[in-house]
């Protein structure tokens, strides 16, 4: 009842996801689509902190995307994110992999996603 008495006065409401990313300058790489989210997001958490680069995890998995801003300071975030949790995102632009709805391969994601992100000296160090 609250949310659509505000949404009544034009009162814009933005989700966590966004509201902890007005706070941070970090690179946001978010997960979501039907099934491998969890996967998926730990995979390319590994696959960056293992490069060396200064990386979080937030958002479904792990504490929220919000706590970690305010507790810590990434470089990169790597976010488990829900279909429900992008309703009402606005202005905030992701890298948003939507891995089973759009039949991204992992060879797709390594070499056209992660890879050109990953300083080139960490390639190959």
């Amino acid at each position: 009842e609250i949310i659509v008495r505000l949404r009544n006065y034009n009162i814009k409401i933005i989700s966590e996801i966004e509201f902890a990313s007005l706070h941070t300058d970090s690179f946001i790489i978010g997960i979501t689509g039907s099934n491998g989210k969890t996967t998926t997001t730990e995979l390319i958490y590994h696959i960056l902190k293992q490069s060396g680069l200064n990386v979080g995890i937030a958002g479904n998995i792990g504490t929220s995307f919000s706590k970690q801003v305010a507790e810590n300071s990434f470089d990169y975030y790597v976010l488990e994110i829900s279909s429900f949790q992008l309703d009402d995102i606005i202005d905030l632009l992701i890298v948003l992999l939507a891995l089973i709805k759009f039949g991204i391969t992992f060879k797709k994601l390594v070499h056209s996603v992660i890879f050109p992100k990953i300083p080139f000296n960490l390639l190959t160090a």
